[in-house]
């Protein structure tokens, strides 16, 4: 029953994210945000980033006047491709910098994975004739079972 719940509520605990504008001036550390270089910006940063740098995705570390500091989660590429980091640091100065987006919970997205998951929890369950109410005993089969021999 504990793991079926888990499963069913594990959208509240990871739940999806959606990028918006940046309504202030200065996010606050520890923000989550997605810095979109130019492309000026991406040659520029092609040292640390690697080629083709078209977003990136990361922790807000500090931003100072003259330049962002990230740890950095994923590099989208201008091509399209996704890299995943493993939040090394990047400082990316503001002039190759675009425009800056800030990772929101985006509630509704999340309530519909939540339905849909909790939906195919009750239905798996009750198409397998799963025992979730968990008694944690071995229930024998009905009827004579295998001939002895």
């Amino acid at each position: 029953m504990r793991a079926g719940l888990a499963v069913a509520l594990s959208p509240l605990l990871f739940g999806c994210h959606s990028y918006v504008p940046l309504t202030t001036a200065t996010p606050l550390p520890g923000t989550y945000v997605a810095a979109t270089l130019t492309e000026s910006g991406s040659a520029q940063v092609s040292g640390q980033l690697g080629p083709d740098a078209g977003v990136v995705r990361g922790r807000l570390l500090d931003d100072r006047q003259e330049a962002m500091t990230l740890s950095v989660q994923s590099v989208g590429l201008r091509r399209g491709d996704e890299l995943a980091w493993r939040g090394e640091t990047v400082t990316l100065p503001h002039a190759s910098i675009a425009r800056v987006d800030l990772r929101r919970f985006a509630k509704g997205r999340s309530l519909v994975l939540l339905v849909f998951g909790a939906t195919a929890f009750v239905a798996l369950t009750s198409t397998f004739d799963l025992n979730v109410r968990g008694t944690g005993g071995v229930t024998s089969p009905i009827g004579p079972g295998p001939p002895s021999r």
